[in-house]
């Protein structure tokens, strides 16, 4: 407890039951990857038992002694629960904060990526600055794709918070996480309850090659591990120009639109694939168009200025739903007919 609050190491933990019983011992996290050992380079457990650490009442790690060890002898003839007590559980504070330090890192970059998706920022000099110390790469060429994760039989964009949202979509996220650096591609990834931001490195050679391998290789694990949600994926452009994260945002955020509205049965939408907005997007720079799009809604903002009735939204809705009126209805919480 002493070192603990003196802010000492787990190795320095691990040295002082070492040291205490005359045995070596190793700390492991829950996935037994090693965090502390007071073995030498040449030394191994004979016999080893584990004992858990437990926070929350969940195992979180695992101290490793040898069978025949004083401790051993000592969980033997004492009872589990004084190396429970005044071992285990003091171990468990420093699991505790490592929790914590790591929801931090994982909280902070989640606002970063949305933050640069979203162009939430005044400086992007100082976005770069904060992603250098996030261990983030901005001067990479990034492709950007919006997921979105739904459970089966739920209605589309539900956005209710719930504790077992929570858990899968950090799930969800280390797999992200994990994918990209199994692929050694620099990535980024903002999570908010089942919606997630990803930008994947683009790497010559053939870098659509790697995005379509990337979430090929996802996606199956995805749906293996969460067979009761339906994952929708909407990509962004692939090109070698310096990136403009708010503008790939959009483009993979508009992509997926059209893939949560499509009749077809389809899961992966790009950007080249809504050649309506493509089109859309061409027309919109043109002097006449525009021209004639404002003479078109003129009379729908006047009636807007002058009732308690926001037409403009519900036709901006009824656009974003990719036409559909039933979805529209939904998204605007009114009946069907009273849309029409």
């Amino acid at each position: 407890f002493n070192s603990f609050f003196e802010s000492e190491t787990i190795d320095y933990a691990a040295k002082l039951i070492s040291d205490a019983f005359q045995i070596p011992i190793v700390i492991k996290d829950s996935a037994y990857n090693i965090l502390a050992s007071s073995l030498s380079f040449s030394e191994k457990i004979d016999e080893p038992v584990e004992f858990g650490i437990l926070l929350n009442d969940s195992v979180v790690g695992y101290l490793t002694a040898s069978k025949d060890s004083a401790l051993s002898k000592a969980d033997a003839d004492l009872g589990e629960d004084l190396i429970e007590k005044y071992i285990c559980f003091p171990l468990s504070l420093w699991f505790n904060r490592r929790n914590i330090e790591d929801m931090v890192k994982i909280r902070l970059k989640n606002d970063y990526v949305w933050n640069l998706a979203t162009q939430s920022y005044t400086s992007f000099s100082d976005m770069t600055e904060q992603g250098i110390r996030l261990h983030f790469k901005l001067s990479c060429s990034y492709t950007c794709m919006a997921l979105k994760a739904i459970p089966q039989g739920a209605q589309q964009y539900v956005d209710e918070y719930s504790t077992s949202s929570a858990a899968t979509t950090s799930k969800i996220e280390s797999l992200l996480i994990q994918a990209g650096q199994k692929a050694k591609l620099s990535i980024m990834v903002g999570a908010r309850n089942l919606d997630f931001i990803i930008f994947l490195e683009n790497r010559s050679p053939q870098p659509k090659g790697r995005i379509t391998e990337y979430i090929n290789s996802i996606d199956g694990q995805l749906n293996a591990a969460f067979q009761n949600y339906r994952f929708y994926w909407g990509i962004s452009e692939t090109n070698f120009k310096k990136p403009i994260f708010h503008a790939l945002y959009q483009n993979a955020k508009t992509a997926l639109q059209y893939c949560l509205t499509s009749s077809k049965q389809q899961y992966h939408f790009t950007y080249q694939d809504s050649k309506e907005a493509q089109i859309i997007g061409l027309l919109s720079s043109n002097d006449s168009i525009q021209r004639i799009a404002k003479e078109t809604i003129q009379p729908l903002q006047e009636y807007d200025a002058s009732s308690d009735i926001n037409l403009t939204g519900t036709l901006i809705t009824y656009i974003k739903c990719n036409y559909n009126v039933s979805l529209t209805a939904r998204e605007l919480h009114i009946h069907r007919q009273s849309l029409l």
